[in-house]
């Protein structure tokens, strides 16, 4: 791009930015609205006003039943207590078919997880109780008194079959199915009282989160909106139908990305609320608890692969920490829109003023002594790492051509590395010092002397790693090392020791904060 359309995109950015901060000024404690659609924190909340979803902790997977007694159930996921644990807040008052009740202080469900990371569950209404599914270590479900969660006790679930491997993602409207992936990321459906375990059709493999649409409101009796990696998505059995754009803008515009979706099932199918939560990467990037309150369940299904009215053509996200490579040989400037910028320094690498993927300046790099570090900084367990990349011989690779890496060479050195190998193939290399795990592209991606955008999307918690070649998903996996050391000098253009390095261009080096999914990938390549 030129530098006259950079600017343009910045000031459009800066507006952006302006409106989401005046409106984030509103007069209501704790309340997001995003452009108008979606309200959030505010719709939860305790007897005094304060929100559910607490400042500095992550409060995550919410599940809102309502109970035969009439009152509600909130059951969400929070690390709150250092720990990750399950938690259920019982409404005080009944509720009346229309607006959301007060909910009093949540209480910790059972004598504690104590998880180290997030809890895969899905609940339900069971009379004046809840139930409980979860896969944790052996702990598969309890059944939940909301005024005394202490005294439950856990129990297996029956079909057993499904306990070993899976992630539970959701959970239909009627309570009697579960949503679930296997390792591989296929989607399944099972009775938890059952023996057996169906796939549930393509449209569900990969989800991270699945809520059923009823099919009074979707025409299909086994209709799911729910969560691809930051990403919102409506399908049935094999069909899908695509995002739900509406959402994705307000979300992205808003700096949230989502994590899970559920849906509460109201008297009538045509009140059927939906709730998140998504992790706010413009507010200490915190996990909190949303409420959908412009837009029923069937409103987000009839949106879902269409450009609604108020959509506009979508602006990638805004980077942390961008390094344009302008004239890198006499400084390295930190471009990004963090309010702590990451301090970049520039050794040996040259000016190209002709060549550059967009007609503007970019890095050069010798081979040798080029490269651009970036010391004491940690990118945390959710990072994307993005760059323009121009090899001049891949073949001469031999092992690597090492993008950016923050250790040396070696499996399973304690640290990453993402490189192009001699067969024009990405990879992403984890180790923790003893073991290592990787993804990789297909061989042939990147050729010699042709400009490539490289991006690698991490969820270090999760393991999930998913790589993006000139904006296409070309590699993902739920397998990389989960302990992998972060905290050490990330370098460009070599790893650390100097080995394998690169020769050729660099450009538009790019880190966000977040992991991102297919969309903002496409978003970010095309900027």
């Amino acid at each position: 791009m030129s530098k006259k359309l950079r600017n343009t995109s910045m000031w459009v950015l800066a507006a952006l930015l302006g409106l989401l901060a005046a409106n984030c000024s509103k007069p209501v404690p704790g309340e997001k609205e995003m452009l108008g659609k979606i309200k959030g924190k505010a719709s939860l909340r305790l007897a005094d006003g304060s929100t559910i979803s607490q400042p500095g902790t992550d409060e995550y997977s919410p599940y809102l039943v309502k109970l035969s007694d009439g009152y509600l159930a909130l059951v969400f996921g929070s690390n709150q207590g250092g720990l990750h644990d399950l938690y259920v807040a019982k409404s005080t008052t009944a509720f009346d078919g229309e607006f959301l009740p007060f909910f009093n202080t949540p209480q910790k469900i059972t004598s504690g997880i104590g998880a180290g990371s997030k809890i895969s569950f899905a609940a339900k209404a069971s009379g004046t109780n809840v139930v409980v599914y979860v896969n944790y270590t052996g702990i598969s479900s309890a059944t939940v008194d909301p005024t005394n969660p202490g005294s439950s006790s856990l129990s297996p679930i029956t079909n057993n079959t499904a306990t070993v491997g899976h992630t539970i993602i959701g959970i239909s409207g009627d309570g009697n199915k579960l949503f679930s992936t296997d390792g591989s990321g296929i989607g399944h459906s099972f009775d938890p009282g059952g023996a057996n375990v169906t796939p549930f059709g393509y449209g569900m493999d990969n989800a991270t989160s699945a809520t059923q649409v009823r099919q009074e409101n979707s025409g299909y009796e086994d209709a799911i909106i729910g969560v691809f990696y930051g990403s919102t998505f409506a399908a049935a059995g094999q069909q899908y139908f695509g995002p739900i754009f509406d959402l994705d803008t307000s979300l992205a515009f808003s700096g949230l990305s989502i994590t899970s979706m559920s849906t509460f099932n109201a008297d009538s199918a045509a009140n059927d609320l939906v709730l998140f939560s998504a992790f706010d990467f413009f507010d200490g990037f915190t996990e909190d608890l949303y409420v959908i309150t412009s837009h029923t369940s069937k409103d987000l299904w009839d949106s879902a692969g269409f450009l609604g009215l108020d959509f506009s053509a979508a602006l990638a996200p805004p980077p942390d920490h961008w390094f344009d490579m302008f004239a890198p040989a006499t400084s390295c400037p930190n471009l990004g829109f963090s309010m702590t910028p990451w301090s970049a320094i520039c050794t040996a690498i040259g000016d190209s003023s002709t060549g550059s993927y967009d007609g503007t300046e970019a890095g050069e790099f010798d081979g040798s002594t080029s490269n651009m570090t970036i010391l004491g900084q940690d990118p945390g367990n959710f990072f994307t790492i993005a760059a323009w990349v121009n090899i001049t011989s891949v073949t001469a690779c031999s092992t690597s051509c090492v993008i950016v890496a923050n250790s040396g060479l070696g499996a399973s050195t304690d640290g990453f590395r993402l490189y192009v190998d001699a067969t024009g193939a990405v990879n992403f290399e984890t180790g923790n010092g003893t073991l290592s795990l990787a993804i990789s592209t297909p061989g042939g991606l990147i050729s010699d002397v042709t400009w490539n955008h490289v991006m690698i999307s991490v969820d270090r918690l999760s393991g999930l790693a998913t790589l993006y070649v000139n904006g296409f998903e070309e590699g993902t996996t739920n397998a990389i090392r989960t302990d992998f050391n972060t905290n050490a000098t990330l370098t460009f253009g070599a790893p650390d020791g100097g080995a394998n390095p690169i020769t050729g261009l660099m450009d538009e080096i790019k880190i966000y904060n977040f992991p991102v999914d297919a969309t903002l990938a496409q978003l970010i390549y095309y900027e």
